[in-house]
């Protein structure tokens, strides 16, 4: 089940991820109380949550209330619940980049015309530091490799590739209303996806 698997992921330690150079993110942390192990454990539970989500949806043994929860759940990600996010998908059988809503993305998943798919991500690393913007957010970029197979009716492999992708990352205040205090909370949510390479294996 998708609950029993989230489950298992926000258990898993984040030692797998790369390690950030100290420069990545120490302007974030002169501009709040965060710490650097709290912020990065945020930034990659939220990458590593995707992966879980986008996985589900793309695995054709799944149950369709599992994908739709998964979907769901990955959209609560996303600034705006997705709302305006663009993920760009490549392919080595054209030099096109298609860009598409991020729910619409989820969608066309679900629809991929092979009898089994394989997404997984690796060397998942922060890449630029955070830098505020006129909204008064805070952007940067993390940087994913996604490998993904699509199987055929006899089990082989049909198509294959290795893309490289930059996810754009939000972190935004929350004033909490304690009382005679407001307690200032930073949100790390998701945003577009941008492809910056594809290769085959």
């Amino acid at each position: 089940m998708v609950i029993a698997s989230i489950q298992m992921v926000l258990a898993m330690p984040v030692g797998l991820y790369a390690q950030p150079t100290p420069s990545d993110i120490s302007q974030v942390l002169k501009l709040n109380d965060v710490t650097l192990a709290e912020f990065k454990a945020k930034t990659l539970d939220n990458v590593d949550r995707l992966s879980l989500y986008i996985r589900t949806i793309a695995d054709k043994q799944q149950k369709q209330a599992d994908k739709e929860l998964a979907i769901s759940l990955a959209l609560k990600l996303f600034v705006n619940q997705g709302d305006g996010v663009i993920v760009e998908v490549s392919s080595l059988n054209r030099a096109t980049i298609r860009r598409y809503g991020v729910e619409e993305y989820f969608r066309r998943l679900q629809r991929l015309k092979y009898s089994r798919v394989e997404i997984t991500w690796a060397k998942i690393y922060f890449v630029s530091q955070f830098e505020k913007a006129p909204d008064g957010n805070y952007y940067g970029v993390v940087s994913i490799a996604q490998r993904f197979v699509g199987y055929g009716a006899d089990g082989g492999p049909l198509y294959e590739d290795l893309t490289v992708k930059n996810i754009k990352v939000s972190i935004r205040p929350i004033d909490l209303d304690m009382g005679p205090e407001k307690q200032r909370e930073w949100e790390v949510m998701l945003s577009d996806i941008q492809v910056t390479e594809t290769r085959a294996r």
